[in-house]
């Protein structure tokens, strides 16, 4: 049985090592879309300013108007590019997150099939006390039948 328990400890130890592993890596993605989302907002913050301003201004000429015109195209283009980069931390984390909870269900199922390991075993232990319990008694009682 000192054999099994230790070949449980060890694949206890190693599941729960991965599951710790990918609950490190998913608050770490957790933090890169946060900066990701962060950065679109500001993105998205600076091109309402600039459209903002454009709209507020007063006479500008056809020049000032096409650098205007260009540089809200370039802020709009980098928002697009921002949102896919928000997309696909979305879409790495969801799967992140499904990893780390099937790591988080093996380390579950380790810990139980241990419980009915320990159950099992202080049965199988109550048993074999109750067996010796028995036979003491057993002999108890025939002793004192011989010594009359």
């Amino acid at each position: 049985m000192s054999r099994r328990r230790d070949r449980l400890t060890t694949v206890r130890q190693v599941v729960e090592r991965r599951e710790m592993d990918d609950a490190r890596r998913l608050g770490q993605f957790q933090s890169t879309l946060a900066e990701a989302v962060r950065q679109l907002e500001l993105l998205r913050e600076h091109r309402d300013g600039e459209s903002r301003r454009l709209r507020e201004s007063g006479a500008i000429t056809p020049a000032q108007l096409s650098n205007r015109m260009a540089f809200l195209s370039r802020l709009d283009a980098a928002i697009a590019e921002q949102e896919r980069v928000v997309e696909r931390a979305e879409s790495g984390l969801a799967e992140l997150r499904r990893r780390w909870l099937a790591a988080r269900c093996r380390t579950q199922a380790v810990d139980k099939l241990g419980e009915r390991r320990r159950a099992a075993q202080e049965k199988t232990e109550a048993r074999r006390e109750q067996h010796e319990l028995d036979e003491h008694a057993l002999r108890a009682v025939r002793d004192t039948g011989e010594s009359h």
